[in-house]
């Protein structure tokens, strides 16, 4: 599974866990985080139910990302990015994680 371009948020995000979780369609993951609703909560950031629920999302798939790759050079970086999602506190945070868990990736061959 590759990683589609795409301007969206929602989509970046959705290509990004169906490519950690190796799946090829949306929910497939056992969580059904592989989605591109379940960035929505990132756009509530007065609503910490919706936000909450997007960074556990997105959290889950970082953390995913980790067990599939344990001992790369990328690790540390991208148990980085989890706990920095859990700091986030706007879309924009979001966005930016997602971008550079992509480049991880990327460079990781998903």
């Amino acid at each position: 599974m590759y990683i589609t371009k795409s301007d969206s948020p929602n989509m970046r995000y959705e290509y990004l866990a169906r490519a950690i979780f190796d799946c090829n369609s949306k929910y497939c993951d056992p969580f059904g985080y592989a989605a591109q609703d379940r960035f929505g909560g990132f756009a509530h950031e007065f609503d910490s139910k919706y936000f909450i629920d997007s960074q556990r999302a997105l959290t889950t798939v970082l953390t995913v990302f980790v067990y599939r790759f344990p001992k790369t050079e990328y690790t540390e970086t991208i148990k980085n990015l989890i706990d920095r999602t859990w700091s986030a506190k706007t879309s924009t945070e979001a966005i930016q994680i997602i971008d550079e868990a992509i480049k991880i990736a990327e460079k990781l061959g998903l």
